[in-house]
């Protein structure tokens, strides 16, 4: 929202996700690194962020 604080300042906007394009792609290079596999399915920041929501939801943390 306008006027919020930025969690990751130095994030530059661009790319087709603005804001989200950069961490996206560090993310993958981290999965890369690590060698990460899944054993059905895709892997990818969006399936962290889809995680990590419904996690959050399932312990009663909501917006």
């Amino acid at each position: 929202a306008a006027g919020a604080t930025r969690l990751f300042p130095r994030a530059k906007v661009g790319g087709v996700n603005g804001m989200g394009n950069w961490l996206s792609k560090a993310f993958s290079y981290h999965l890369r690194r690590e060698k990460a596999t899944v054993e059905r399915g895709r892997l990818g920041f969006h399936s962290l962020r889809s995680t990590l929501i419904q996690r959050l939801q399932d312990v009663g943390v909501h917006r």
